[in-house]
């Protein structure tokens, strides 16, 4: 798994910040599970981020 992270300044709110976040997931090795695991994976990633 690849994670990019990047804050930028909000553009209305100094104060602020946004964070734009690029996640890149794949899995290998696995041909009749890949696409299982990517989606419990990418789930559950979803669920801790949304927090």
């Amino acid at each position: 798994m690849s994670e990019v992270l990047q804050y930028k300044v909000h553009p209305e709110d100094p104060s602020k910040t946004i964070l734009h976040q690029h996640t890149v997931m794949s899995v290998h090795g696995v041909p009749l599970l890949g696409g299982l695991l990517e989606t419990m994976i990418l789930n559950s990633y979803e669920s801790v981020i949304s927090k």
